[in-house]
């Protein structure tokens, strides 16, 4: 065998196998993908323990019947949600959208494990349902 193949073969060998065991990467976790409908005065929300992680992400609302198409997607800790779900004023999340037909965001998570909250928010709207079309996952968790 000649001394190329001898030096070529174990750096091969350690290319696989940190290919296989993804190298310190992560793959995504799926929060949510798909199509789902936020009532009128109601909100939908997921739950989701992480530490130090990145939730990235898009989602578009059409009406579902009546007027207006817009909604209010946030992301908050715990403490945040149940605040904000309680009513009490001036709650701040990690990331707030406002009322808006469609957005994409990415939102650096802070370091120490955390329960945390996806929220659709359709509670502004009196008669109209949201159908929101979304995906959103979570990295380097």
């Amino acid at each position: 065998m000649k001394k190329s193949t001898i030096i070529f073969m174990p750096l091969l060998v350690l290319a696989l196998t940190l290919g296989a065991i993804g190298c310190g990467g992560e793959a995504p976790e799926t929060l949510v993908s798909g199509v789902f409908t936020v009532r009128a005065r109601e909100y939908y929300s997921i739950e989701f323990n992480s530490g130090m992680a990145e939730v990235s992400g898009s989602f578009t609302s059409t009406e579902s019947g009546g007027y207006g198409n817009d909604i209010e997607v946030f992301l908050c800790t715990y403490r945040q949600f149940v605040d904000w779900r309680d009513g009490a004023a001036g709650v701040s999340g990690l990331y707030w959208s406002g009322r808006v037909r469609s957005a994409s965001f990415t939102v650096d998570l802070p370091e120490g494990a955390n329960t945390y909250y996806l929220v659709y928010n359709n509670r502004f709207s009196l008669f109209t349902h949201k159908v929101v079309t979304s995906h959103v996952q979570l990295t380097g968790n």
